[in-house]
This record gives structure tokens, sequence and C-alpha cells, in this order.
């Protein structure tokens, strides 16, 4: 009995222990986190089986796993004609069910890295990828190469890159390719297990996931000429592709609103030489408008030199002589109660103020500078080419600085908005605050067109531009304000005065881009020189 009483009472003493245990709340030890991705065990097929006809692929992973976005994700090479169904058996197992046949003695490659994670971490399988072979063996050549932007010359991840065979061109546009892959976040790709021959390679920024190109908005790239499959190593010359976006062949508007400032935005597919809005609802169409283009001469922002009935009207918009739609000017938010005045440029030669909107009126006893002790009013006018832009004239002496003072109403705008107070402080730079950089340039008496020989600063915005041809060999630019800056050399092939991008109907690349690998350092009261070396063979061309 007692031993009995001692027995349940040791129960009662270890229940109680392990209630006051669990009632107690603390943080629970996971151990390190989890950063390995899903490793493939086993499938079915084995990897690099010959001979497999399908039609049920299953694939296990060492841990439990999710799917992500497999339609987007799952990368089939050659592609199938029907996507495949994806499902998961169980917690580690998945399986991919065909709704196409096979090719005959073909490699397949099944990219599924990205479309499946772990569960807990949510870590990819990345570099997962099923060969196999339909035929008796397993394929091994390779073509290889990096996709870069073709303007910036910056690595492009996620791009397709599409083989064909040499007799399936009009296959880019209209059918499916022999062979894809995707480039990596470095540009780099590998179109791997490929048959022996010789193959056309594409690049697409495939936008609505059909492996064609078929929409204006997608980006391309293309190798000029046919490329030899070869063993990984050997001495095969790695492909640069360089993207870019078409010219359309069709004008059309791409964009169009009013902005903030009243201003009515217009983008086009292409440049428009000469632009003519219409107003049906006035009698003989007396409304005008400002125009402001970019440099590429595909965008516009409008002002009206009217304001009457605008929201009411209808207008036919007209570029180069085609019909291209009839819009109306709605905007979608408030226009700002004041116009804004901003610093536009100060290289010590001149100053420029720059309105948010054009302006229509100007009070000079309005702007008043400020340098040491004394005050004064200047003179402003308002450029004859942008009524947004102010020119202050009766500049203070080089190396002095002073703060200029806008009072209210100094400005009007054609909406009849007026500035508030404004302050900004000036400094003209005198001589030897500011450097001076002297470019020499190879020449390049074979060279077809000009060249554009562009500086940048940091932020990657044109401080310099000069045109140059082949001939020429020294550019020199002075008052250039002490930055850390590149310089950046187009191929002005048709002497345009701008970047152009390729045709791929034509067989045409676009223009070549080379920037030169060293930052330029501009110092004060330093005339810098810098040797431009030879563009490099095929640099922004493959």
């Amino acid at each position: 009995m007692v031993l009995s009483a001692l027995r349940g009472r040791a129960v009662h003493i270890v229940w109680a222990a392990l209630l006051a245990a669990c009632a107690q709340v603390a943080e629970l030890s996971g151990g390190p986190k989890d950063e390995a991705p899903p490793v493939l065990v086993r499938s079915s097929p084995q990897q690099g089986a010959t001979g497999y006809k399908g039609p049920l692929i299953v694939l296990e992973f060492d841990e439990r796993i999710q799917l992500d976005r497999v339609r987007e994700r799952l990368l089939v090479s050659p592609p199938l004609e029907k996507a495949p169904d994806v499902r998961l058996l169980n917690a580690r197992t998945l399986a991919i069910e065909l709704n196409a046949p096979l090719q005959e003695d073909r490699t397949y490659t099944f990219g599924i890295g990205e479309a499946v994670k772990d569960l807990t971490e949510g870590n990819h399988a990345l570099g997962v990828d099923l060969v196999f072979s339909t035929g008796e063996r397993v394929d091994s050549l390779s073509i290889w190469g990096k996709v870069r932007d073709a303007f910036t010359g910056e690595p492009r991840k996620d791009v397709l890159v599409l083989a064909y065979a040499t007799d399936s061109a009009a296959a880019f546009l209209t059918g499916r390719p022999g062979y894809a892959t995707r480039s990596a976040p470095d540009g780099s790709f590998a179109l791997r297990h490929l048959q022996e021959g010789n193959y056309l390679v594409r690049a697409l920024l495939d936008l609505n996931a059909n492996y064609r190109y078929d929409l204006p908005s997608e980006s391309i790239a293309f190798h000029g000429d046919a490329v030899q499959a070869s063993r990984p190593d050997t001495t095969q010359r790695a492909l640069e592709l360089l993207l870019f976006r078409e010219e359309e062949a069709q004008q059309r508007i791409t964009d169009q609103r009013v902005k903030a400032d009243g201003q009515w935005m217009l983008a086009f597919a292409r440049e428009v030489g000469e632009l003519l809005v219409r107003d049906i609802a006035r009698p003989g169409d007396t409304l005008r408008w400002v125009a402001d283009w970019n440099a590429r001469r595909d965008t516009v922002e409008l002002w009206p030199q009217d304001t009457t009935a605008l929201r009411s009207g209808e207008y036919p918009i007209v570029g180069d002589g085609v019909a291209l739609d009839t819009l109306a000017y709605r905007p979608l938010v408030r226009m700002p109660t004041h116009t804004g005045l901003v610093l536009d440029k100060e290289d010590g030669q001149e100053w420029l103020l720059r309105s948010t909107r054009p302006v229509r009126t100007v009070e000079r006893d309005r702007f008043l500078l400020r340098v040491d002790s004394s005050e004064r009013s200047i003179p402003v006018v308002v450029d004859a080419s942008d009524p947004r832009l102010l020119r202050l004239g009766d500049l203070p002496p080089a190396g002095t600085r002073g703060l200029l003072t806008v009072l209210p109403a100094g400005v009007r705008d054609l909406f009849g908005g007026t500035n508030d107070t404004v302050r900004i402080t000036l400094h003209r730079s005198a001589a030897k605050e500011l450097g001076t950089l002297r470019i020499r340039l190879p020449m390049d008496t074979g060279a077809q067109g000009m060249r554009l020989l562009q500086l940048l600063d940091g932020t990657g915005r044109l401080i310099r531009e000069a045109r140059v041809d082949g001939a020429q060999q020294e550019v020199a630019w002075e008052r250039i304000a002490p930055a850390s800056c590149t310089l950046r050399v187009v191929a002005d092939r048709n002497a345009n005065g701008r970047w152009d991008p390729g045709a791929l109907g034509e067989g045409r690349q676009p223009e070549r881009v080379y920037t030169y690998d060293k930052p330029i350092q501009v110092r004060a009261a330093w005339d810098l020189r810098v040797d431009m070396p030879p563009l490099p063979a095929g640099a922004g061309s493959p």
C-alpha cells in the first residue's frame, strides 16, 4: 500500500512538472537558418537516360517542396508544342505530365530549378536540370556567350536565348525554336545538349511567354552569322548578343496623359518630324501648342496657349501627314497653384532657370541678386525657343557667390499661375575652380558616319557632347565642374546625332557603343588629357 501510494505520488509529481514546463512561454531554438536549396535525389527517367518516350516525369527531392510560378519558370529545351501539367504527388515529389509527344532522337533538358523551392525558407533549386534523350545517346555540344544591353552595355538577365536550324529563320516570328535557355544574372548563357550542326542564335525578352517575337514592345538580339555548336572544352569564341528594341514599322501613339503641370505628354513608336494637333471644336482651328520634344523626337510635351474649353475638346493627332488618333485632354490630378523655378545651368558663363510651366510674362524688379551686402535687380529674359527657360543677365564677377531671390509673381505662366518666393544660391565659378578635359581619339578614316563623344556624370546625366568624324583626333572641353565622370563613344553610322537600334529584317545591328573603362576625374584648375583606345573589334556589335 505504501509503495503503491508513493508510486502514485511520483506520477503526480512528474505530470505536474511536465504541465508546468508546457505552461512556460519560451522561445524555441530552431537551429541555424536553412539556406540549402532542395536537392534532386531521384527521377524517372534517370538523369542522362536514353530511349525515353514519356509521358510522365517524376522528380523526388531531399526535403519538402512547393511550386513557384511553374508556367513562367519551367524551361523545356527543345520547347514542347503544348505546355505540360505540373503537380505535387506528395510533400517531396512532383510529377510532370506531358501533353505533347517528344521528338524522335532528341536530347531534352527540363530546367526545373527556378520553379521549385523548399517549403520552409523558400530556397529555389537553382541549377537543377533533368537531361534525357529519346534516342540512343545524349547530345553534348553547346553554344555560349553573354546578353548585354545594346546601349548601356549592362548584362541582361532572364532573357530567352534561342537556337534555330539555319533554314528556320522565320520560326523566330511564327514558330518555335529548336533549343532554348535563359540568361543568368551576369548575362551569361549556355545552350547545351545540342545536336551537331550550325544554328541561328536569337535572344528575346518574351513578354507573352510564347517563344515568338510577335510584340513590338519585346526586345531582341541576334547574331548575324550561323554558329557552329561545339564542345565546351574547345576555344569557340563566346557570343555577344546585344539586346535592343526595334523601331516599329508603323507610327502610332504608344502613351498619352496630362501631367501634373498641365502639359500633355504624347509618346510615339517612331521619331516624328512634323506634328499637327487639330482642334475640331473651335472655328478656324485656332488653338496652338508649345512643344517640348525629347532628344529622339519620339516624345513631346504640349502646352496649350489657350485654355478656354480645353477639356471639352477633341483633338485629332497627325504625325508626318498621317492621322494617328483623336484624343481628349483629360487632367487626372489638380494642377499646383504655383509655378516652380529651379536652377537649370550654371557653368561660369551664364545662369539659367527653368520654370515648371511655360512663362508668359516676367517682372524684372522681382528678381533680386544679393552679393556680399548689396542687392540689386538683374535682367531676365524668356528664351526665344524654349518658353520654360529664363536667362539671367548682368552676372557678378567670376568666383563670387550670390543669393537670388525671386519674389512672388516674378513670373506668370500661360495658365495664369505665378511663382511663390524662391531663393537659390548661385556661384559663378572662377577659371581656377573648373577643369579642362582633352580627349585624344584614334583616327578611324574607315568609319562610316560620325562618332558621338559623350561625357557623363556619376548619375549618367549628359554633361558635354561632341560630334566628330573619323579624321578628327582631339576634342577639348573647358570649364567643367570637378566630378568623377565617364566617357562614352557612339558610332553614329547614319550621322543623325543619336544612337539607333538595329533592324532584324535588314540584318542591321544596333549602332556600336563603347564606354571608356576608367573613371575620368575632373579636378579644379587641372588640364587633363585622356587618350581613348581604338574601339575594340565588335564593341557594341556582334
